[in-house]
């Protein structure tokens, strides 16, 4: 199995661009305008039970709302991904050229040999059954592809909607579906995964224009982008050492020879960064391996810690042979002295903001036995809890809540799954995991809702205390039948046939009551509330309007507070 684990993990296939956009942004087919640049990122969520997930993606394809005409493929070779990975940064898969034209939903289509690859949270790998292989997801609003522009599609391969069934009892069930966004022009800032790429030109000490790669091994081309170092960015050297000044970074970058990776934000096809690596000044690269993955067993004084690996980023043919000899987690150690902590993407830290649990980056000059020594410490962020909350009376300050099972804390910072854990929200932001992550308040928090919590635990493990930085609370699912719809007073009610993650309060089998809230996210035949609302009233003789619908409990009984609703007609 371990064998099967790290095969999967490491599978990184090229991403060939259909032509370059230089500079940054824009049209560039030669003042033609008959295609244009487009920029397309793949993000998730965590879900719970699960560490990591990982499919293989062969096509990615535009359908044009004239004519329904697919695209060609966007993805001339099978692309494998780490979507819950890709949901704590989106990773940007691919600069292509679209036609000029408007187009109303992406096709996806995964392969399903092997079966898509999870880890529970120990890291053992979870049994997959995937049912289907291709999805469309439905645009909120046509996009236009126009020349001038710089379109920007983000899909999100949403887990939660695509999963059922229990990691405690596999296989779990993979339909995949997914939400997509769009943007006409691409001027919003997106945080995403870092990128690699070899200088080509430097502009002063104001930008630099890089050949880039989507993936630490530079197999996945994006073209030539231009990077600008945001007035606070962090640039260090190749030896993890920050430059003196902007101008001594930019006198290290010798076009065709410097190296780097960029961390920041995708804007207008350009790349304002936060942190900048100088991985090869022109004397090598300074480290050959590069994991991502769970820190346990974290020892500050020894200078020590395991690391439960997720995905091998860089070097995976120098890391699969010892992993596999070795077992899952590996032993790591630092100096103390010369390694390099950085927490969330630009600040330079120490050993003490690491801590067990914590999800982090780790770069390995050499890799040949352990303990495999560390040479620099990317903390993605704080440990995380999911659990179920038990209780709701020291609100709006404080919760109550139980571990779920599988969690790493158990038995070490937490005693079991029914130690009480307080969970302080004063410094914590709240939102829901449906798109767009919208903002909750603590009044809408109920019992029996799951969440995750990220924060440093401390107190002992019989009674311990988080302060979380966040908090997301999962949305309850329910499957059921269209009974009546009310525009006027933006509802809905259906029966409940299946109820597949809890919605806090009292939700049962049975006549329910949908609330639509205003930032409702529609999918499937429904892109809208009034495209839902035309649905119900135009079903024809037989037909029934079937919903899963996302959302909180309310006060009163089979009363659901709706943020996503994907609706088909069942005839």
């Amino acid at each position: 199995m371990k064998l099967t684990l790290l095969r999967n993990l490491l599978l990184c296939s090229a991403l060939p661009f259909l032509a370059v956009a230089c500079g940054g942004g824009g049209d560039d087919d030669g003042g033609s305008g008959t295609t244009v640049s487009t920029d397309l990122l793949i993000t998730d969520a965590t879900v719970d039970e699960l560490l990591s997930f990982t499919v293989k993606l062969q096509s990615l394809r535009l359908v044009n709302s004239s004519t329904g005409a697919l695209t060609p493929n966007v993805l001339e070779e099978d692309l494998a991904i780490e979507l819950i990975g890709a949901g704590l940064a989106p990773r940007w898969v691919s600069r292509a050229r679209l036609p000029v034209g408007t187009y109303s939903a992406v096709e996806a289509t995964l392969d399903d040999t092997p079966a898509p690859l999870a880890l529970d949270l120990m890291g053992a790998p979870v049994a997959v059954t995937q049912t289907a292989t291709t999805f469309t997801t439905n645009f909120p609003t046509p996009l236009s592809v126009v020349a001038g522009n710089f379109p920007r599609i983000v899909l999100d391969i949403d887990l939660g909607a695509s999963l059922t069934g229990s990691v405690a009892t596999p296989p779990i069930v993979f339909n995949p579906t997914g939400i997509v966004t769009t943007q006409p022009n691409a001027t919003t800032p997106i945080g995403i995964d870092e990128v690699e790429g070899v200088v080509r030109s430097v502009n002063g000490t104001t930008d630099f224009v890089i050949d880039a790669f989507a993936d630490d091994d530079r197999t996945i081309a994006l073209g030539l982008v231009t990077i600008t170092p945001s007035p606070t960015a962090l640039l260090l050297d190749d030896n993890g050492i920050a430059y003196a000044n902007v101008g001594a970074f930019f006198a290290a970058l010798t076009p065709n020879v410097a190296n780097v990776e960029v961390h920041g934000e995708l804007v207008n096809g350009g790349i304002l960064a936060s942190r900048i690596e100088v991985e090869d000044a022109g004397a090598g690269v300074a480290y050959t391996v590069k994991l991502e993955g769970i820190a346990q067993n974290v020892d500050t004084t020894l200078n020590t810690f395991d690391l439960l690996v997720i995905e091998a980023e860089k070097g995976g043919s120098i890391a699969n042979p010892l992993i596999m000899s070795l077992g899952n987690p590996i032993s790591c150690d630092y100096d103390g002295a010369t390694a390099i902590f950085v927490l969330d993407e630009n600040t330079p830290t120490t050993e003490a903001s690491l801590v067990s649990g914590q999800r982090i980056k780790a770069k390995f000059a050499t890799f040949i036995g352990e303990p495999f020594r560390a040479v620099l410490v990317e903390i993605e962020g704080q440990p995380e809890f999911e659990g179920v909350i038990t209780s709701i009376a020291g609100l709006p300050n404080t919760l109550v809540m139980n571990l779920l099972p599988g969690n790493l804390a158990l038995g070490g910072s937490v005693a079991t799954t029914t130690t009480n854990i307080t969970v302080d929200l004063t410094a914590s932001s709240l939102f829901l995991d449906t798109e767009g992550d919208p903002v909750l308040t603590t009044s809408q928090l109920k019992v029996g809702q799951e969440l995750e919590v990220r924060g440093l635990i401390s107190g002992p493990n019989t009674a311990p205390t988080v302060v979380a930085d966040r908090t997301e609370i999962h949305a309850g699912r329910a499957r059921g039948f269209v009974t009546w719809v009310s525009q006027s007073y933006s509802d809905f009610t259906f029966t409940i046939s299946d109820l597949e993650d809890p919605f806090g309060g009292t939700i049962t089998l049975g006549p329910a009551t949908g609330r639509i809230n205003a930032s409702c996210v529609f999918d499937g035949e429904a892109s809208s509330a009034q495209s839902f609302y035309n649905l119900f009233n135009g079903l024809g003789q037989g037909e029934s309007l079937e919903v899963e619908v996302h959302g909180l409990g309310l006060s009163n009984p089979n009363e659901i507070e709706a943020y996503e609703i994907e609706a088909e007609i069942d005839d």
